[in-house]
């Protein structure tokens, strides 16, 4: 019994593993800011969406070693507060490295 119990553990762990996982070059800023998300997992040739608060802000295609890097500017628009970055892809799942912090109004 404690044997089929380790395979199955084991079975699970490996496929959790295959999320993507990103980490995001800053977490606050001013409205107009630079932004970018790397990470490793995605599908090789598979677009990345790079999304502030549900809106693609940027985008790139993973590379063929699963590895992706998208980029866009926090829209000159955003009010202060904390917003939800994200990087959605075309057919993995979807990335959530971090949350921007937008300091004040531009």
């Amino acid at each position: 019994m404690a044997v089929a119990t380790a395979l199955i553990t084991i079975a699970i762990g490996s496929t959790a593993s295959a999320d993507p996982v990103g980490t995001c070059s800053r977490t606050r800023g001013l409205p107009g800011s630079a932004l970018s998300v790397s990470g490793k997992d995605g599908m090789a040739g598979e677009w990345a969406h790079l999304n502030f608060n549900g809106k693609a802000i940027g985008g790139s295609t993973v590379d063929g070693y699963n590895f992706w890097k998208v980029s866009g500017r926090i829209p000159r628009g955003a009010v202060p507060g904390t917003y939800p970055i994200t990087v959605t892809f075309q057919t993995s799942n979807t990335a959530s490295p971090c949350f921007f912090r937008v300091t004040r109004s531009a």
